[in-house]
């Protein structure tokens, strides 16, 4: 079992443990900004309930560290094998364009599963999540909570903000319908971080998938 946040990470939540995070010993190679067209690092505005943007893989996990901490939670992604000391800094250093393979690292952390605190999600958590409806699942090209194919305008705008009905920009999270299990814009509005490193999916039934244990492009669904 698990739990899906039930929308988008907005700027504001983000902002608001951010700032925390960094009077708390965090640092993070991006500060995020309101959608599309929002100012990096700036005080939340009008805009606020957008999905936060400009964010990378590291700063995720980082963040959802601190938001663990914030809320009195235990982190999940740590830099020793003890799982005692949560990875707190993101920022790339000689890492900006390449993979740091160390164990404990912010891009190969030792990862506690039991945790009480926030996480990515698996990309068969996401999968799953996306397409549960009903004891089934819907099929793999339709939008998130949608009821028929993405060639389906009405059906795919009823619950996705995507190229044809969104002037191209982000939006506020939540307005569309939302999925079977009540989660807003898992597809459109903008994509999201899984935890996995990308591969091909395979092709026969999976139990718990969390792909292959190592690459060099992590996964982002939705958007």
């Amino acid at each position: 079992g698990f739990r899906m946040g039930q929308f988008e990470v907005t700027y504001y939540l983000w902002y608001t443990v951010y700032q925390w995070a960094i009077a708390n010993g965090y640092a993070f190679a991006n500060a995020g900004k309101e959608g599309n067209d929002g100012t990096v690092g700036a005080a939340p505005t009008s805009a606020k309930y957008e999905p936060v943007t400009t964010v990378n893989w590291r700063d995720a996990i980082v963040w959802c560290n601190a938001y663990s901490q914030m809320e009195g939670k235990t982190p999940v992604y740590c830099t020793t094998s003890g799982l005692t000391t949560p990875i707190k800094n993101s920022q790339d250093g000689s890492y900006g364009s390449s993979v740091n393979t160390t164990q404990g690292s912010f891009d190969n952390p030792y990862v506690n599963w039991n945790a009480t605190g926030y996480r990515l999600p698996t990309e068969g958590e996401w999968q799953y999540a996306a397409s549960y409806k009903n004891g089934a699942w819907t099929p793999y090209n339709y939008a998130s909570g949608a009821t028929a194919d993405f060639n389906n305008a009405t059906a795919t705008g009823s619950v996705a903000w995507y190229r044809m009905n969104s002037g191209e920009s982000t939006t506020t999270a939540g307005p569309k319908f939302a999925n079977a299990l009540g989660i807003f814009d898992m597809s459109g509005n903008v994509s999201e971080w899984c935890w996995d490193w990308y591969e091909d999916l395979p092709k026969t039934m999976q139990n718990n998938y969390r792909g292959p244990a190592s690459g060099s492009i992590r996964i982002q669904r939705g958007g």
